[in-house]
């Protein structure tokens, strides 16, 4: 089992995301879509709640966002109950596949101006 946390000032992404070139280098099509039409408030805590389950990934991981680990090799998106679903693309697949990975799960929550995720990786037996 892996694991990984990350907690993010929802105030910083705020700030970050002014620049549509931070959006489209940490953010997917899909994930942006998630925004569409969302009041300012629930947009930043969409993106900086998925923000933080990248960051938590690539933790459990041990590898942090580098060695081609991308943003968009992680993406979040909702399952039917608005649970947070990852899905992993390009190199985060091939860790995952490395390390015996056969599920993902997350976490998330905001409060206070922070989003926090949890993320757990489930390793096969073998």
């Amino acid at each position: 089992m892996l694991i990984g946390v990350d907690m993010v000032e929802i105030g910083r992404i705020e700030r970050l995301a002014e620049n549509p070139a931070f959006l489209q280098r940490v953010y997917t099509a899909n994930e942006l879509q998630l925004v569409q039409g969302a009041s300012k408030q629930r947009k930043l805590e969409v993106l900086a709640g998925r923000f933080a389950i990248k960051e938590a990934v690539a933790k459990a991981f041990g590898t942090g966002i580098s060695g081609g680990l991308t943003f968009h090799d992680i993406e979040t998106m909702r399952g039917p109950n608005g649970e947070p679903v990852v899905s992993l693309h390009g190199k985060a697949r091939q860790l995952a596949e490395a390390a015996g990975v056969v599920h993902v799960k997350a976490s998330l929550s905001h409060a206070a101006g922070l989003a926090i995720a949890f993320v757990l990786l489930e390793q096969n037996a073998g």
